[in-house]
C-alpha cells in the first residue's frame, strides 16, 4: 500500500509542529542574539512531541469521531488504520525522548513532562473544564521556555514576555475552538467551558484574554528604541487577533468560529516572527 502523506499530514497537523519549533528557535536566537542552524537540533524534540500528541488525539477520539462522522479525519475515514497510528505515535514519542537525552536537564525534562502531559490530556484531561485548555496553550508557551534553557538557566525577559502573551492568546483561542466541538464533546462526556457557561459567556472570557495578549505584544513598543521589523509584524498579528475577537463578539456561527481559529493560528505564527525578529534588534 502506497504511503499517503495528505492524509499523514493531515492527521499528525503539522502546521502546529513547525510553529512550536519555529518558538523553539527564536527562543535561542533571542537569548544569543544570533541566529545558528546548531538551534534546529532542540527544535526537534518539540516538534516530533506534537506530532505524536495529534496523532494520540485522532486514536483516542476515534468513537466520537466516527459517531460524528468527521471524514475529515484519516483514521475514520480509513485512509489510515487506528493499529499503524497507534505505533507512530509510540515511536514518535520515543524518537522525541531520545532527541532531547543530550540536551540540558531542564530541557529534557520538559519534553518528559509534555509528553506525559500530552497523553494525560488525550486520555483524561480533555474532558475536564479548563484543564485540557490550559495545557493545550501552555504546550506553545512552554517552546519559548524550553528554547530558553537549551541556552541559558537564566530565563530572559522577552521570553517570559511571549510566554504571557502565547498563553494568554492560546487560551482565548481554545475557548472559542470548543464552541464548534459541543456535540462531539458531549458524544465523549466532556465538560468544556461552554457547557458550564454558555456561550456568549464563554465568547467574553476567551475575548477578554486575547485583548490581555495583544496588550502585553505591545510592552516592547513602549521602550525607548522600537524596532521596525518588530513593530510592523507585531501589529499584523494584533490587527488579526482583534478581528478574531468583533467578529466572534456579534455572532458564534459555524463559518465565524473557522474564520477565528484560522486567523488566530496565522496571527500566532506572524507573533512568533515578531518574537523571532527582536534577537536582530
Amino acid at each position: 500500500m502506497a504511503l499517503n502523506i495528505s492524509a499523514w499530514l493531515r492527521l499528525a497537523r503539522v502546521e502546529h509542529a513547525f510553529i512550536a519549533a519555529f518558538a523553539v528557535v527564536s527562543a535561542q536566537a533571542l537569548v544569543t542574539r544570533r541566529f545558528d542552524a546548531t538551534f534546529l537540533y532542540p527544535a526537534l524534540a518539540p516538534f516530533l512531541v506534537t506530532v505524536a500528541s495529534f496523532i494520540a488525539n485522532d486514536y483516542f477520539d476515534f468513537a466520537s469521531d466516527k459517531a460524528l462522522k468527521r471524514k475529515d479525519r484519516p483514521l475514520v475515514s480509513g485512509e489510515i488504520s487506528r493499529k499503524t497510528a497507534f505505533y507512530a505515535a509510540a515511536a514518535l514519542y520515543v524518537l522525541a525522548l531520545a532527541a532531547a537525552a543530550p540536551l540540558p536537564k531542564t530541557a529534557f525534562l520538559i519534553i518528559l513532562v509534555y509528553a506525559a502531559l500530552s497523553l494525560a490530556y488525550n486520555a483524561v484531561l480533555k474532558r475536564l473544564p479548563l484543564v485540557g485548555n490550559a495545557f493545550i496553550a501552555s504546550s506553545m508557551a512552554v517552546s519559548f521556555l524550553y528554547g530558553n534553557l537549551v541556552i541559558s538557566q537564566t530565563l530572559n525577559y522577552y521570553v517570559l514576555l511571549f510566554c504571557a502573551v502565547s498563553f494568554s492568546a492560546g487560551l482565548g483561542r481554545e475557548f472559542l475552538i470548543t464552541l464548534r466541538d459541543v456535540a462531539g464533546d458531549k458524544k465523549i462526556r466532556a465538560r468544556t467551558l461552554p457547557m458550564l457557561l454558555g456561550a456568549k459567556r464563554t465568547v467574553i472570557f476567551a475575548n477578554a484574554l486575547i485583548y490581555f495578549a495583544v496588550m502585553l505584544s505591545l510592552f516592547p513598543l513602549v521602550e525607548k528604541t522600537i524596532f521596525l521589523p518588530y513593530a510592523v509584524l507585531v501589529l499584523a498579528a494584533d490587527a488579526l487577533f482583534i478581528a478574531v475577537v468583533l467578529k466572534t463578539s456579534f455572532e458564534q456561527g459555524r463559518e465565524t468560529l473557522r474564520f477565528a481559529r484560522n486567523a488566530s493560528l496565522l496571527a500566532l505564527i506572524i507573533g512568533t516572527l515578531a518574537f523571532a525578529s527582536l534577537a536582530l534588534a
